[in-house]
């Protein structure tokens, strides 16, 4: 596991929705899917609006739109472990 993986939104769990947090909380899940993730290109990261019926009830959402710019990086986290198993002899 990558403890440090994403970005730790916790810290604001009970902060105004405002919309400089929303634009705050908008950058920092940016940030972490460039660093993170880097084969797919971020289309759009809407956050629920500050007026909206379910931030009454407490609630907000996060919608990432993407696209897959590539499927293999060198610096993604997935390993294929079937692959090194294969080359050994049984």
């Amino acid at each position: 596991m990558e403890p440090t993986y994403g970005c730790d939104l916790r810290p604001y769990l009970f902060d105004p929705l405002t919309p400089h947090m929303i634009g705050y909380l908008k950058d920092r899940v940016r940030n972490a899917i460039l660093y993170f993730e880097t084969r797919i290109t971020i289309v759009s990261i809407d956050v629920t609006a500050a007026n909206s019926a379910q931030l009454l009830e407490g609630q907000f959402l996060i919608e990432v739109d993407y696209t897959i710019a590539q499927t293999n990086s060198r610096l993604n986290f997935v390993y294929n472990y079937f692959q090194n198993e294969a080359l050994q002899s049984v």
